[in-house]
């Protein structure tokens, strides 16, 4: 039996209401489902790591099109923020640069490098930066991370943009967070880094 089937068969043998969950990227009510359709979701999950798209931004000042403005977006629309739970990408995407010498953030760039579409799990960035002798950079305006290497730009998110982001979700009383994937972190790195701004936006939370 799947574990969905196992759950529909709990629920219609206790005669409850089934809950479901549902991921958004980073978008706000108006672009994905009505509020009213929320009423019986267990949490939503906003997701905003799709380097495809430049959504790996937290704070995104040019576009709004952040995990910032996609959770407000929500609360203000009468979706608890307790319903709501951040998602952490273990994974960047890597561009290859139209100039060597143009590497900030929107920098040009003219196609995915390393994979396909240029998804890069977060122990490949490591390997990377450490092969590569790269150069890291941690944007605390948008809250994130990137590297480069002659042509080759990854952004993605390390341990501080992490726990920038973690200890958000809990002073904003989120639900908590989430992440994709855990596989891809190597001795749990960035899962340490989130829980520990988890525990640590808890002790302040107690001392006020």
């Amino acid at each position: 039996m799947s574990p969905m089937t196992a759950i529909r068969a709990e629920v219609a043998m206790e005669g409850r209401e089934r809950l479901e969950e549902v991921e958004l990227e980073g978008e706000g009510p108006e672009r994905q489902h009505s509020v009213g359709a929320c009423t019986n979701v267990l949490n939503i999950g906003l997701v905003s790591g799709d380097g495809e798209r430049w959504r790996a931004f937290f704070w995104d000042l040019l576009f709004v099109v952040d995990g910032d403005g996609g959770g407000d977006a929500w609360i203000q629309a009468g979706v608890s923020a307790s319903k709501l739970v951040l998602g952490l990408p273990f994974y960047g995407y890597a561009w290859t640069l139209v100039s060597a010498d143009d590497n900030g953030i929107f920098a040009s760039a003219n196609g995915a490098a390393i994979s396909s579409n240029g998804a890069i799990a977060y122990s490949q960035i490591l390997d990377f930066i450490s092969q590569n002798s790269a150069t890291t950079v941690y944007n605390s305006t948008f809250v994130t991370n990137y590297c480069y290497s002659g042509t080759t730009w990854i952004g993605y998110d390390d341990t501080n943009s992490t726990s920038t982001k973690v200890t958000y979700a809990k002073g904003t009383g989120l639900l908590g967070y989430f992440a994709w994937q855990i596989g891809q972190d190597p001795n749990f790195v960035l899962s340490q880094a989130a829980s520990s701004a988890w525990g640590a936006s808890l002790e302040l939370r107690d001392q006020m």
